[in-house]
């Protein structure tokens, strides 16, 4: 989770979208917030993201490690109680790991379960599932049946859900499964963009 922490009440606002935007709203005292020195945290652990990013491939290896320690205290764990403890506490520790390299990425996504979502390929609609989104781009999956485009084609996008309505374009930038599309969003205007933020944060709550 992506925190940053306001200068006047020092309360720490949390989103994974802060990412996305350039300043926030303090909900306690209700004072901007410039949103330019993100911190991660994942259980007990806080971060600077700008520290964790710089020193990424260090923190990388050592989930790695953590990963093969995980798999020797497993093999030790079954008539030790210290060392199934053991286990435990690595697996959280390895769990938080993942959650903070994760706040590295340039972009914050979603994966919404069993999320219906209309696309338009050509002149027809289809009904498909989506697979994740961010405010950048999108993944679908295809109902049987429905033609597929290519790299490079058009696609319109329509969300319906949680009370948002939301009609995007974007383009194919792969295709991968025959029937998996991900399309990245084309110029979209601050409304749009509100409304996509406001679905992405339901998905988060």
């Amino acid at each position: 989770m992506l925190k940053v922490e306001c200068p006047k009440c020092k309360q720490w606002l949390h989103s994974n979208l802060l990412l996305e935007k350039k300043e926030t709203t303090c909900p306690t005292c209700n004072v901007k917030v410039d949103v330019d020195e993100l911190y991660i945290s994942a259980g007990p652990y806080s971060i600077s993201r700008d520290v964790l990013r710089k020193h990424f491939f260090k923190y990388k290896r050592l989930l790695t490690e953590a990963f093969k320690e995980l798999e020797e205290l497993k093999s030790e764990s079954a008539d030790s109680k210290a060392y199934k403890v053991t286990e435990d506490n690595v697996a959280t520790f390895i769990s938080n790991l993942k959650e903070m390299l994760e706040g590295c990425r340039e972009g914050y996504r979603v994966f919404p379960e069993n999320q219906p979502v209309e696309v338009t390929i050509g002149d027809k609609r289809y009904e498909s599932q989506l697979g994740n989104v961010s405010i950048t781009g999108i993944c679908i999956k295809l109902e049987e049946g429905v033609p597929v485009p290519v790299k490079g084609d058009k696609v319109g996008v329509d969300i319906k859900s949680n009370g948002f309505d939301i009609a995007l374009d974007g383009t194919v930038v792969w295709v991968r499964d025959t029937n998996v599309l991900g399309l990245r969003f084309e110029d979209f205007d601050k409304v749009i963009e509100a409304a996509l933020v406001g679905f992405i944060e339901s998905i988060e709550e």
